[in-house]
């Protein structure tokens, strides 16, 4: 936690101090269009409901037969899933 808070201070502080100098170092986030989700056999989900509709998508696509997927608080919006505990934004399902 420390360590990306130095990494953003230092990244600002290089961006507007020094706009010449590039940072040495980037991090590296996982974009989900671009991510190979077919070797994960366990999936959990906890997105807004504008890119639920893509991620299903790509999961039924990409996922084997015999994966699981926990979907916290909102589900997908054509699969079915198997159980559910809660309601509401306390909602989790999962989709086997």
């Amino acid at each position: 936690m420390i360590g990306l808070a130095f990494a953003g201070v230092y990244g600002l502080w290089a961006m507007f101090c020094m706009p010449g100098l590039r940072v040495p170092f980037r991090p590296k986030f996982s974009y989900v269009p671009e991510t190979d989700l077919s070797k994960y056999r366990n999936v959990m989900v906890f997105l807004a409901p504008a890119v639920m509709g893509v991620l299903e998508e790509k999961l039924l696509k990409e996922l084997p037969e015999d994966a699981r997927l926990i979907v916290c608080r909102f589900p997908f919006p054509r699969w079915p899933h198997s159980c559910t505990a809660g309601s509401g934004l306390n909602q989790v399902c999962l989709h086997c």
